[in-house]
């Protein structure tokens, strides 16, 4: 069925307004749309990228822990120079 044609010139500038209202309401949901997409998105990236930093910081402390106790257990232990030297201050400064 076609489109009735208007009748006079009010009723002519009348479609054309609801036309144009249309248009208009269907921009404005279809950027509200992508602006709501946008925050979700960045609040995932935001989310995502904090766990990869807690993660990495987390490994960083327990890998930095575990080196600076191999190292001195390892400066510390038997046969070593500050093995023998603390030994031997122990020794000297004992209490009777």
């Amino acid at each position: 069925m076609p489109w009735p044609q208007p009748r006079s010139m009010l009723e002519a500038t009348m479609w054309g307004l609801a036309d144009m209202g249309r248009f208009l309401l269907g921009t404005v949901a279809v950027l509200a749309g992508l602006f709501v997409a946008g925050m979700i998105a960045i609040w995932l990236f935001k989310a995502l990228l904090t766990g990869i930093v807690y993660l990495a910081v987390g490994a960083a402390v327990v890998v930095g822990g575990g080196y600076l106790y191999y190292r001195a257990k390892r400066a510390l232990g038997p046969e070593t120079r500050a093995r023998r030297r603390l030994d031997a201050a122990r020794e000297t400064y004992r209490s009777n």
